[in-house]
């Protein structure tokens, strides 16, 4: 009796035991790979450190499996941050109107800047009226005198039919004071009256009555950028060895192991003309059956109107793959010349405050159980204020792999053997407390 309730005790402490996950802090052996960041590195200081393709490539797709360790191998908060930011703050102008005439064919408004600002490039007309458009030549001078023509473009509204107006005028940034809008009627005459008509699909869309009427602007401010901006720096990889094959419908498809996220692909082609629709595919095995499509797009390069139309890229932000498919539509034509493959991707740098003085610290990676950290850091330096704050640039040596790593499972196979533990104990459990019913109840018979 006593070895069954002793029995019983220990698989019920056996139970506590895996039912516990004691948190163990992470050391630089918990990781796969390490990079070596060259000091000297100052206590409270606020560093950036640029993430190489080695390090993408070597990482989880998210990077969340990164960590940062000083020489004693304490954890140090990070953050990473896209390289990208406002190409500069935007400073808006009033426009003072110091001259208007006009006649049957056109319309000059002359314009002119305060006396401090700086070059703007855009132009915005504040237009009440509705169902117009018009062609705008705008001027630029330094004196009022000698004017420079800038750009020709429309303006319009088709609010009455759709939501489609253009009132702003973008040029070239420049440094004058003096800017003159010239405005004619645009020739869309037919019987019966204006119009513009405009079928695709399902799209059925048609303004008539485009008047050639006089507009009434209330005022004009120039800015010294458009709002949307931005300065991105990007990095990039190139590739010339690639498995290329044609399959039974006369397709390229290229496979390629690239383990890199991406915004833009460019294909380096020798042909001299081309356009084709091209499918693009990734997986995470490189196993046939294991694609999955993640774009359509199409690639092109053919002569318009005297000048090369060209388009031998696809636009599209993916978070890294480490196999990329591409199948490109032949049809009839020959097959492409693809010399190169480069991706290119949004610069992403790490971002952490030093708490000591260090000779050195030490960029582990390459874990598949960990998950991606959360630090306080993370909500002082962001994507929206980093370009404001003062840093140092450290940089990494090249990957090394980490001799004393021993891999560890997976959390769901973990999971899962954990599981099977557990059910193994309760059938030992199960299988203990029916024997020791089993012998309660002979004795208890034997005493009867």
């Amino acid at each position: 009796m006593k070895k069954i309730s002793f029995l019983f005790l220990f698989l019920l402490f056996d139970i506590a035991l895996l039912s516990a996950t004691p948190v163990i802090p992470l050391n630089p052996d918990d990781f796969q790979y390490c990079v070596v960041i060259d000091g000297p590195i100052k206590n409270n200081t606020l560093y950036q450190l640029r993430l190489t393709d080695d390090i993408l490539k070597k990482s989880n797709a998210a990077c969340g499996d990164i960590r940062l360790f000083s020489q004693d191998k304490k954890e140090i908060p990070y953050g990473i941050i896209e390289n990208e930011h406002p190409s500069e703050v935007i400073e808006t102008y009033p426009l003072e109107i110091i001259k208007y005439t006009d006649d049957k064919a056109s319309g000059i408004i002359d314009l002119k800047l305060p006396e401090k600002y700086q070059p703007i490039s855009l132009i915005d007309l504040d237009i009440a009226d509705r169902d117009f458009k018009k062609d705008i030549i705008l001027y630029g001078s330094h004196d009022g005198m000698i004017w420079d023509s800038l750009v020709k473009e429309p303006i319009y509204d088709f609010s009455s039919q759709i939501d489609l107006r253009k009132t702003e005028i973008t040029f070239k940034k420049a440094d004058y004071r003096f800017y003159r809008i010239k405005l004619t009627d645009t020739q869309t005459a037919v019987d019966a009256g204006k119009a513009i008509k405009l079928k695709y699909e399902s799209l059925d869309f048609s303004v008539t009555n485009i008047q050639n009427k006089k507009l009434r602007i209330n005022k004009v401010v120039g800015r010294t950028g458009s709002k949307g901006d931005k300065i991105i720096t990007y990095d990039e990889a190139s590739f010339a060895n690639f498995s290329i094959n044609t399959d039974k419908n006369h397709n390229t498809v290229i496979i390629l192991e690239a383990a890199l996220p991406f915004d833009r692909i460019y294909f380096d082609i020798s042909n001299p003309y081309y356009y084709r629709n091209l499918g693009l595919y990734y997986s995470d095995t490189g196993k046939d059956d294991s694609f999955r499509l993640l774009n359509r797009s199409s690639i092109y390069t053919f002569p318009l109107s005297g000048l090369m139309e060209t388009k031998n890229y696809i636009a599209y932000t993916a978070v890294k793959h480490r196999y990329y498919k591409f199948v490109i539509e032949n049809k009839n034509n020959p097959l492409l010349e693809i010399r190169n493959i480069r991706f290119q991707w949004v610069q992403k740098n790490l971002y952490f405050v030093a708490l000591n003085d260090a000779e050195k610290y030490s960029l582990c990676f390459g874990n598949n159980v960990v998950n991606r950290p959360a630090y306080d850091l993370q909500s002082f330096i962001s994507q929206d204020n980093w370009f404001r704050q003062k840093y140092e640039i450290l940089s990494t040596t090249q990957v090394r792999q980490n001799v004393n790593y021993v891999p560890k499972l997976p959390t769901d196979k973990k999971a899962k053997f954990e599981k099977l533990i557990l059910t193994a104990v309760v059938i030992v459990m199960v299988v203990g407390i029916g024997y020791w019913l089993y012998r309660l109840a002979r004795k208890t018979n034997k005493q009867d």
